[in-house]
């Protein structure tokens, strides 16, 4: 069984998710990663001056890999600077930010995740570990530009004893080869299409819509927001349409046998 991954470009190898659909050889699937977009670094030398003040934050979040990156690029020029931030409270969305925030601070024991791999639960966390500290926090946030707020949105309503500061470190774009990637395809009707964010859903939707609004095409979104962008796609069955709770390969291989168990 073909499953496509429409995601951003693969940023290791091999990938995490492809491995473990192979992996599970009970599946019997052979998974392929259609690239719907990649991401461009922007104001590394502003986020480089903000790292250098360190003295002025208690700790940082990541929202993503992505944003790890980005530290670790504005922080070339000075080395000692990732030492530093290693110190602080290193707040990171979901398990492979917080592996890729691990190989940056050198195994920090700082590094803090949620439970349930979300910015939602990771704002609560944030705000139930700045409650303990007697000083308000400062928290640097390099984020990107189609950041939803919701951590910031929870602080906000939920503390007076954290701050943000933002900095918009990348920016997501469309794969410039998508259009042609798409029209090169070759795919069964009930192959499964999996989503790994709205943005990617809706460069997808401009080159291949016909292809997802299908009547016996199985949906799996990673995520309620990917899930709710895809419900509001005219034409969408709803039955059709899974959610992985959390972005794990785990969760992934789990939706897959929920599929062939209602075949």
């Amino acid at each position: 069984m073909k499953i496509l991954l429409f995601k951003s470009t693969q940023e290791s190898q091999p990938d995490k998710f492809e491995s473990a659909l192979i992996s599970a050889t009970h599946l019997n699937a052979t998974p392929q990663t259609v690239p719907v977009i990649t991401f461009n670094f922007i104001n590394l030398d502003q986020l480089g001056q903000k790292l250098e003040s360190h003295g002025d934050y208690t700790g940082i979040i990541f929202s993503s890999p992505r944003c790890v990156s980005a530290v670790e690029k504005a922080s070339q020029s000075d080395p000692n600077l990732v030492q530093i931030w290693g110190t602080k409270q290193i707040f990171c969305v979901g398990r492979s930010t917080a592996e890729c925030a691990s190989k940056l601070f050198n195994n920090s024991l700082n590094i803090v995740t949620s439970r349930d791999e979300n910015a939602e639960s990771l704002g609560h966390q944030i705000v139930q570990d700045c409650k303990m500290s007697e000083k308000k926090s400062r928290l640097l946030y390099p984020c990107g530009n189609l950041k939803t707020g919701t951590i910031q949105n929870i602080l906000t309503a939920s503390t007076s004893n954290v701050d943000t500061d933002t900095v918009v470190v990348y920016e997501t774009v469309e794969n410039p080869q998508l259009g042609q990637l798409m029209s090169n395809l070759s795919i069964e009707e009930d192959s499964p299409f999996v989503f790994f964010s709205p943005s990617g859903l809706n460069y997808a939707i401009r080159h291949a819509k016909e292809m997802i609004v299908c009547d016996h095409r199985p949906l799996i979104a990673i995520g309620g927001t990917t899930k709710d962008a895809l419900l509001k796609i005219g034409g969408v069955v709803d039955s059709n349409v899974l959610q992985c709770e959390s972005p794990s390969p785990e969760t992934l291989v789990k939706c897959v046998e929920l599929i062939i168990a209602r075949r």
